[in-house]
């Protein structure tokens, strides 16, 4: 233990050579730590070493504080290259990894953070929302929260990697991206699915694809909801289309590398797409990529838009691209009425919000809510409603309960009948009136009353035990026909 140099004195550099410290740590290890050209200053951070050590033996020092305060002294530019490559270790794809770590090391820059304790949430988010109300090439929404998440990432790595204790990100919410979509896609219609394939199926070869090979690539698109990178990575072995289970429907394989949440998935598709596939599949090499696509495939879709007629943006603002076929998908899912959560399975989406973004099932609900509103309306007025329920001829309100002398209500018992009624059953609804009206309620006395007497009178009135039976006979439900008895019961109730 002491102070030393590693060159001799007789050395020309001795008195530009650094010294070095050696000491014991708290475990009993010598340590060698290179100081500073000053001897005194070099002596005062053995002292210091030697102190902190004999303080950690005794437990007077966390380590999880020591290694905290080691970490945030590294440069942050350590810390950015250490977490791309925890990203690249988890298999991430290339290209996210590429614009997490760039977005994340943009932040930091334009904030001026030098080290992992230096930053600050709410100059972040200042950053972001100068980027967003710029005049010049603003970012939207969507951009706004896909930084803001990447920003967030790197904090919760830091705290994983027990770098820091907390992370100073974890508050900040994301915007809501509908008040303000940039690229708002829409979903195709049956009629334009039939004219895309039957274009795409007519057209010349654009970027090494023929025109067959683009119908049946619209066709596996518009069957599975793949993704353009997941159809890129297709191979005749892909494809299973003949299961050997007999519950088992055909499905298209794509392996965990390609997919979106690096989790193998097995779409399964219809017997049709599956027989053109076993024609299409027939002379192809079984381990080679079946579609050699662009990195952009916004021009080579746009072409067979325009041949097929369809434009690329319609008066509404809504556009068609190749990840339109996937929203096309998910809609028909939606529009077919199965279960959210059904469709949302199939479209291997990690929640239901996300599903009912693709979903553009709105105009056709409202248009099935206006065939079904149709005549709702004047619904109550029509002749048909009036004969079902009894009610063609029923008095108004006005006319069945007249002041008078008696204060009980003014039933019409002996409504006029119609021509169409026979006389068995007009005598039949004149006996259960009569009926009805032996057994209508009265007051104690028998006679008029007044002031609380009368309000107490009918507060204790004889209400009849047993109504007539109205049913089963001639006249009533059973045999076809409706009697206008109804509005005596509830008159009197």
């Amino acid at each position: 233990m002491g102070l030393f140099k590693r060159v001799k004195k007789t050395d020309p550099k001795w008195k530009t050579s650094p010294w070095y410290i050696k000491y014991r740590d708290h475990d009993g290890q010598y340590r060698y730590e290179c100081a500073c050209t000053d001897k005194s200053a070099s002596e005062e951070l053995l002292r210091k070493r030697q102190g902190d050590a004999l303080r950690r033996k005794r437990g007077l020092i966390d380590p999880h504080e020591e290694r905290l305060a080691a970490q945030s002294a590294r440069p942050i530019e350590h810390h950015l290259t250490e977490f791309e490559t925890s990203l690249r270790a988890k298999n991430n794809s290339a290209g996210h990894t590429r614009e997490t770590v760039s977005g994340v090391r943009e932040a930091l820059k334009a904030t001026g953070t030098t080290s992992i304790r230096e930053i600050d949430a709410t100059r972040i988010v200042e950053y972001l929302e100068g980027l967003r109300s710029r005049k010049k090439r603003p970012i939207g929404l969507r951009s706004f929260n896909k930084r803001l998440k990447a920003c967030k990432s790197f904090g919760a790595w830091l705290v994983k990697e027990r770098r820091l204790p907390t992370n100073p990100l974890a508050h900040c919410a994301p915007v809501n991206e509908r008040v303000d979509p940039r690229h708002k896609r829409r979903a195709l219609t049956q009629e334009e699915v039939s004219q895309l394939l039957q274009a795409a199926e007519r057209g010349h070869e654009i970027e090494g694809l023929t025109g067959p090979d683009r119908a049946i690539l619209y066709r596996v698109a518009l069957g599975t909801g793949l993704r353009r990178s997941e159809l890129a990575s297709l191979t005749p072995q892909s494809f299973d289309l003949s299961p050997t289970t007999r519950d088992a429907n055909p499905a298209v394989i794509v392996l965990a590398a390609y997919t979106k949440n690096r989790k193998p998935a097995r779409q399964e598709i219809t017997r049709d797409l599956a027989d053109a596939l076993r024609a299409y599949l027939a002379n192809k090499p079984k381990r080679r990529e079946l579609w050699t696509l662009p990195q952009d495939t916004a021009e080579m879709f746009r072409v067979d838009l325009a041949n097929a007629g369809i434009p690329y943006e319609n008066e509404s603002g809504e556009f068609v691209d190749f990840h339109a076929l996937r929203h096309t998908y998910i809609t028909f899912l939606a529009a077919a009425r199965f279960p959210m959560v059904v469709v949302r399975e199939m479209a291997r989406h990690q929640s239901v919000t996300t599903t009912e973004r693709y979903a553009h099932v709105r105009y056709i609900d409202r248009a099935r809510a206006l065939d079904a509103l149709a005549g709702l309306g004047g619904l109550a007025n029509t002749p048909e409603r009036a004969a079902r329920t009894g009610t063609d001829d029923a008095p108004a309100a006005s006319e069945t309960n007249q002041p008078g002398t008696n204060h009980e209500p003014s039933l019409t018992l002996h409504p006029s009948p119609s021509p169409d009624e026979s006389a068995q059953h007009q005598a039949q609804r004149i006996r259960c009136a009569e009926t009805h009206r032996e057994a209508s309620p009265r007051t104690h006395s028998g006679t008029e009353s007044t002031g609380s007497d009368s309000r107490k009178s009918h507060r204790h009135r004889d209400l009849p035990t047993k109504k007539p039976s109205i049913t089963g006979g001639p006249g009533s439900e059973a045999d076809g026909t409706r009697t206008r008895n109804h509005r005596i019961d509830s008159q009197a109730v």
